[in-house]
């Protein structure tokens, strides 16, 4: 867990902007009908007094290879390699791939994207005349495409998830619903290595995932498509590995390793803009402020935290004041002092500092609450985006000013365990900037009760962070 000193104002419209560039690019997916209207929206800017706090726990160390960037793909080529980065970071034990990527084809184009992820033992040659193997095994895939597994749908801000009937908008939301639940998917004939473990020698390189991300020209090709993947795969080495992601264009139903091989000859574009250099630790730097897109090797798969309310929150509580806590939080929008942004350890050039939005993380608070008076205590939890946050000395202040934009599409399950009982339940949330939606979970605290409640979520690509879980006493 990272903290930074507290920004002046003027940086957080500089945040916005920079989130959204790096965050945003695969909005044009999403069908305008989708969007909801703010003219048949009536909310009004409102201002919410609360005590804002950092949000419990800290990030384990288990390293992520991370590919977002280009997230825009319009030619072939190598998208990422690990021998490439500044450090010196080869894999080995347990560790994680992440990738999301957004393909695009020009109108009468009818060569579709393949995304392949090809695996090497590290310092091959130094190693080769010792004959040495490693043996590479995989235990979770989650992959997800737009078309044809999870097309963007709209939905009202509070759903509830069920086993039975599943609700996601967008590949990034379905892979994260996957994740948070261990179900493991992926498209048809998507692995090759299905019967890992793989053991091969320092002299070879494999090819793992074979993804076919397909676009659909209108009619004769006049209108170019695009399609999005995301992808999180656990995976375990006996030795450090060297990996990396390439795109090829064919119209083939799947390509070998020789075919990736040689699309990695050249470099997957268009190029993306550089990230602005800063430190963590210190002030932002003068001029124009650009986060961009996280490459490279980020260090953090889950988030997990333990808070027990005071006797003072619960009284505040009782009184009808908010608490909160803020989710996701990024160096220029360190809300309650807190930057939660995991860190890069070894990165591709010019790409991004830290891992801000933490997408495909998953996130496990276990809270726990007891209520001391006579009376039941009904509290309504809420997850949210202000449009700024306003810090002063006597207390914090949420801004809303609502907006169109959807900032988060994910799911939340809750386990509630009250006087020896326990329930589950999973909601899907699909947020707009600036609103002050309607409470997702509400919950009853019996006279003399002691609760728990413990929320996991995955942070689903292509959300724009951060957000803010908040609770209160139902009106």
């Amino acid at each position: 867990m990272k903290t930074v000193k507290k920004k002046d104002w003027r940086w957080y419209w500089l945040s916005s902007l920079s989130l959204l560039s790096a965050c945003a690019s695969t909005l044009s997916q999403i069908p305008p009908q989708q969007a909801l209207d703010l003219k048949n929206n009536h909310a009004l800017r409102s201002e919410r007094s609360t005590q804002l706090s950092p949000l419990p726990g800290n990030l384990n160390q288990k390293p992520v290879f991370y590919s977002n960037r280009p997230e825009l793909l319009t030619s072939p080529g190598e998208i990422l390699d690990s021998t490439g980065f500044q450090e010196k970071q080869a894999l080995t034990g347990q560790f994680s791939v992440f990738a999301h990527h957004v393909v695009e084809t020009p109108p009468f184009d009818f060569l579709g994207f393949r995304l392949g992820l090809l695996i090497r033992p590290a310092d091959s040659q130094t190693n080769k005349s010792e004959h040495k193997t490693v043996t590479v095994n995989l235990h979770n895939a989650f992959i997800y495409r737009t078309q044809p597994d999870a097309p963007f749908i709209s939905s009202e801000p509070v759903l509830v998830q069920a086993q039975t009937k599943t609700i996601f908008s967008g590949p990034g939301d379905a892979m994260a619903w996957a994740r948070l639940n261990q179900e493991s998917h992926f498209p048809e004939k998507t692995l090759l290595a299905k019967t890992l473990p793989a053991t091969f020698t320092f002299d070879q390189e494999i090819l793992l995932a074979d993804i076919g991300v397909p676009t659909f020209p209108l009619g004769l090709g006049i209108i170019g498509d695009r399609n999005g993947m995301s992808a999180w795969l656990d995976l375990s080495s006996t030795a450090p590995v060297d990996m990396r992601w390439v795109a090829i264009k064919t119209s083939q139903s799947n390509a070998s390793l020789s075919d990736y091989q040689k699309a990695a000859q050249t470099v997957a574009g268009p190029p993306e803009l550089p990230a602005t250099n800063y430190d963590p630790q210190g002030a932002p730097p003068s001029g124009v402020f650009r986060f961009a897109r996280v490459a490279g090797i980020v260090q953090g798969t889950e988030w997990e935290g333990d808070y027990t309310l005071s006797a003072q929150e619960m009284a505040h509580l009782q009184q009808g004041k908010l608490l909160a806590w803020p989710v996701a939080t990024t160096y220029l929008k360190a809300w309650a002092n807190q930057n939660q942004s995991a860190p890069v350890i070894a990165r591709q050039r010019d790409s991004a500092i830290e891992s801000h939005g933490n997408y495909g993380l998953t996130y496990r608070l276990t809270y726990r609450l007891s209520n001391p008076a006579e009376k039941p205590l009904q509290l309504d939890w809420r997850w949210s985006q202000p449009t700024a946050v306003k810090e002063e000395e006597g207390g914090d202040t949420l801004q809303y000013d609502p907006k169109a934009q959807i900032v988060f599409r994910g799911s939340i399950r809750i386990e509630e365990r009250c006087h020896e009982t326990s329930e589950i339940k999973s909601y899907h949330l699909q947020i707009q900037q600036g609103h002050w939606h309607a409470p997702f979970h509400s919950q009853t605290l019996p006279p003399g009760a002691q609760c728990q409640l413990i929320f996991e979520w995955v942070y689903p690509p292509d959300a724009i962070p951060p957000q803010v879980l908040s609770v209160e006493k139902k009106p």
